[in-house]
């Protein structure tokens, strides 16, 4: 994976939560996707916008969900059998990738699951 190829992925990626106004949603993304996000001076940000609720965790109250290769989750596979989503966007930079989805809950005996397209999640 190339650093520049990363760089680009998330500038698209950051550009698309301040276009849609998503720092006002609960967003469950990787390390770097969060201190884009977060940090002014990470270089990615355009606009002054608070992103209060930015977070490495799970939870019931989040509205986003962040997956890329850039940030693998080892526990992506499972996840991805246990929560609901509808897919948002893609970004893509050769073989860098970035996934944004609506969290639409955890599957439960009530919910059943929709399955979403699993991509590689080794870093390369």
């Amino acid at each position: 994976m190339s650093y520049v190829d990363a760089i680009k992925a998330e500038q698209k990626f950051v550009n698309y939560c301040e276009e849609n106004n998503l720092n006002e949603s609960k967003i469950f993304a990787g390390f770097n996707s969060i201190i884009n996000l977060k940090e002014p001076k990470s270089g990615y940000r355009k606009s002054d916008k608070k992103y209060a609720a930015l977070s490495d965790t799970l939870t019931a109250d989040v509205k986003i969900c962040v997956f890329s290769n850039i940030d693998p989750r080892a526990d992506y596979d499972s996840l991805l059998n246990e929560i609901n989503l509808e897919p948002l966007t893609s970004f893509e930079e050769r073989k860098v990738w970035i996934d944004v989805y609506k969290f639409k809950g955890f599957v439960n005996d009530s919910t059943p699951h929709i399955a979403v397209t699993k991509r590689e999640m080794k870093k390369l």
